[in-house]
């Protein structure tokens, strides 16, 4: 593979390279508010943070690399659950 199929997300920068229509696709979902998405708890949907682009990537259905971060199911709020 080349990457030209490849986003990779960068620690050190914090920010996104490689293919810039599947960069686009992202950025487009992130809203830049803190919203709770799954049950790793509230956090800010922009692309500085790694389990939003994670997040986001996974729901349009990009394959995720074995470095991307994990994050568990989407938090619907509390259940009636005991």
């Amino acid at each position: 593979m080349d990457g030209t199929d490849e986003v990779v997300w960068n620690p050190r920068n914090r920010l996104l390279s490689g293919n810039e229509r599947m960069i686009a696709a992202i950025k487009a979902e992130l809203s830049d508010n803190q919203e709770t998405i799954c049950d790793v708890g509230t956090l800010w949907m922009e692309e500085r943070e790694p389990i939003a682009v994670a997040f986001v990537a996974e729901n349009l259905g990009y394959e995720l690399g074995e470095e991307a971060p994990e994050f568990g199911l989407p938090n619907f709020g509390p259940t009636n659950e005991h």
